[in-house]
């Protein structure tokens, strides 16, 4: 267990009551989320049971593996309810399966296998998470950190957004608007951050809009 400034019980915040609901809503074991997180079994036994304090540094890893902001294992809601009226499960897919729930051929029913992270339940249409592939989105963006993309939502010109391009695979940019062509429709360019990498246009090619990144889930340093 790391060391560090320790927290104890706290009555009014209920640590280790909501660490168990998350774990159990993302359906890990004790086993499973401690190893995910690299903390102690028996420790975090004893933390969702309220019987045991952790450090700082551990609650970090915890609210990483469960894919939470730390600030949300101090929610006050009761077991029961934390998870249904706080989050929801969100798939982490992979390009294919972005691409057939982009298309409709699946809805979110056919993803109750893969892995799921949560999200503020307040977030309507059609949402996956995709982890970053590469560094052209770089140094906003790092290569393994995860993205939620809303399908459904309409872009505005500097949001970063998933595109699909033919041949290259899914990847994230800027979105921003470059002109105007004769029929007066909005030329699109889909900039990379890093100029190492390239920028898309649809002023020369085809370049399908997947969908809007609303939230960044950036990994602890």
């Amino acid at each position: 267990m790391a060391c560090g400034t320790m927290f104890g019980n706290n009555a009014g915040m209920s640590v280790g009551t909501n660490i168990r609901a998350l774990r159990k809503h993302l359906g890990y074991t004790i086993e499973q989320l401690a190893l995910k997180a690299d903390v102690d079994t028996s420790n975090l036994s004893k933390l969702e049971r309220d019987i045991g304090g952790y450090s700082k540094e551990s609650l970090e890893r915890l609210a990483g593996a469960l894919n939470v902001r730390i600030g949300t294992l101090f929610g006050e809601l009761p077991e029961d309810q934390l998870a249904l009226a706080k989050t929801t499960r969100v798939p982490v897919l992979d390009e294919e399966q972005i691409r057939a729930y982009f298309s409709g051929s699946l809805d979110s029913s056919h993803f109750s296998q893969v892995e799921h992270i949560l999200m503020d339940s307040r977030e309507t249409g059609r949402v996956f998470a995709f982890r970053i592939p590469d560094q052209s989105t770089a140094p906003e963006f790092r290569v393994g950190e995860m993205v939620l993309v809303n399908i459904d939502m309409k872009p505005r010109p500097g949001m970063f957004v998933a595109v699909d391009r033919p041949g290259e695979g899914i990847a994230i940019r800027e979105y921003r608007i470059k002109g105007y062509d004769a029929k007066k429709r909005p030329i699109l360019e889909y900039a990379a951050i890093n100029p190492a990498y390239p920028s898309f246009s649809t002023a020369n090619e085809t370049i399908t809009l997947i969908g809007v990144v609303f939230e960044h889930r950036r990994r602890l340093s």
